[in-house]
């Protein structure tokens, strides 16, 4: 298994995969995510936070045991499993996503994405969930239906064994 597969649970891509499903509300002008989607959000940073933090994984997966952050802790270990041997840096999602170029005036988004790899496509999906300068673009990410697209291409590339 490679580090991005736990983003192909069962549990997500049939979440993700139907339209009808409620994603988020708004609540006091504020959007929340269904408990669901706060999972994959929770998960993703677990994963993101791992490639940061591999030299001292044990530490932080106290943490996250210490403070019940269950999703989280559950997309870190996971990635520490698939990642310990590989000897990636703990900029590797950065490189990752740098390493996807585009044409002036176009987005890394409006490459198709059968022509990314697994992992680029993986990078993609979790960009969305990286706070940046106090945004966060998720929702409109699923809003759009761009999450349902790469987490689709990202599971058939494994499927085909494509990564």
């Amino acid at each position: 298994m490679m580090w991005y597969e736990i983003l192909l649970d069962d549990e997500f891509i049939n979440y993700f995969g139907n339209d009808n499903n409620v994603f988020f509300t708004i609540e006091d002008g504020k959007e929340v995510l269904a408990p669901t989607f706060l999972r994959f959000s929770k998960i993703i940073y677990g994963v993101t936070t791992a490639f940061v933090h591999q030299s001292n994984a044990d530490f932080h997966a106290a943490i996250f045991q210490d403070i019940g952050a269950h999703d989280t802790l559950r997309g870190f270990n996971f990635c520490i499993e698939h990642i310990s041997s590989l000897n990636l840096s703990r900029h590797y999602l950065f490189d990752l996503y740098n390493s996807i170029s585009s044409s002036e005036g176009l987005s890394k988004y409006d490459i198709d994405p059968e022509e990314l790899s697994a992992e680029q496509c993986a990078v993609l999906i979790m960009y969305q969930f990286w706070g940046r300068m106090g945004v966060r673009t998720e929702t409109s990410f699923q809003e759009s239906g761009e999450l349902k697209k790469y987490l689709f291409a990202l599971k058939d590339k494994v499927d085909k064994g494509n990564y």
